[in-house]
Order: C-alpha cells, then sequence, then structure tokens
C-alpha cells in the first residue's frame, strides 16, 4: 500500500465525522438519513478523486493529508446537500393558487 493511499483513508476517516455533522445540521428532520447517507458517499468519492489526481504527482505529505481532509469534508457537506435537494424536488406542490386555477 502506497503511503498516498493511506493518507487518503487516513483524511476520508477523519473528514466523514465532520461532513456528517454538517449535513446533519443543514438537511430537514423527514431527509436527514438519506442527507447523511448521501454525505458518506461524497467524502468516499472526493478522496478517491484526490487519490486518483495525486497518484502521479509528488506532494509533501502533510500538504496532501490536510488538502484531502478539507476537500473530503467539503464533498461530504456537497453530498449531503445535493441529496437533500433531490429528496426535497419530490415534494413540491404548489403553496397558492391563482383565481385563475379555480
Amino acid at each position: 500500500m502506497d503511503i498516498k493511499v493511506l493518507l487518503a483513508i487516513i483524511a476520508c476517516v477523519f473528514a466523514i465525522p465532520v461532513g456528517l455533522v454538517l449535513a446533519a445540521l443543514l438537511a430537514p428532520r423527514r431527509s436527514r438519513i438519506f442527507s447523511l447517507l448521501g454525505a458518506i458517499i461524497g467524502a468516499v468519492v472526493t478522496a478517491a478523486g484526490v487519490w486518483y489526481y495525486v497518484r502521479t504527482q509528488s506532494v509533501e505529505g502533510l500538504s496532501y493529508a490536510l488538502g484531502a481532509f478539507l476537500a473530503c469534508a467539503i464533498g461530504a457537506v456537497t453530498g449531503g446537500l445535493l441529496v437533500d435537494f433531490l429528496f426535497s424536488l419530490g415534494d413540491r406542490r404548489p403553496t397558492t393558487m391563482s383565481p385563475l386555477d379555480l
């Protein structure tokens, strides 16, 4: 196992709780579980993307670990918000009626 893979895994594991807390705070109660699942998927996809981008370059370990941590946390929050947005699309209905709708 390469050191870059190990650093990406460690950064993703440390970033998942941060992303889960932020995704849980931003999600409404009715879609919180789906938002948390989206946050986990977003963090893992972001970690894979960071590893794929950096695998051919030489990067200092500390910079790589901190960058992967921040990217995974942002990816987790983005995944949670995206799932929350998609979940709320099915619940849209008109809140007001115009006189022409009668």
